[in-house]
């Protein structure tokens, strides 16, 4: 089936320089390959190249955007609060049950 990333997890997380070797190449690999491809085409496509660069760092900006305006995990304050659990009510906020007298 196409449910195989338990199994392949529970195979990879004993290797712990494997994990560490993937997350080093996956982190340097996507600058590596865009820094190569620009200047690539800086040296062999130099009409072409303006244009790709400012359309690259328009994706990056509005990469960067998004990113600022729809985070993909909670602000650091609201994790605080979070780990802080509930607060209770003020005295003069909380109901009695208690029959009155």
């Amino acid at each position: 089936g196409t449910f195989f990333e338990p199994g392949l997890q529970a195979l990879t997380i004993p290797a712990q320089s494997l994990i560490d070797l993937a997350n080093y190449i996956y982190l340097n690999s996507q600058f590596t390959i865009a820094l190569s491809f620009l200047i690539w085409m800086y040296l062999f496509r130099n009409e072409q190249y303006c244009f790709f660069r400012n359309m690259f760092f328009v994706s990056l900006a509005l990469a960067l955007v998004g990113y600022i305006g729809f985070p993909t995990a909670p602000r650091a304050s609201a994790i605080t609060s979070i780990a802080r659990g509930p607060r209770p009510f003020p005295a003069r906020y909380q109901v009695s049950m208690a029959s009155p007298g």
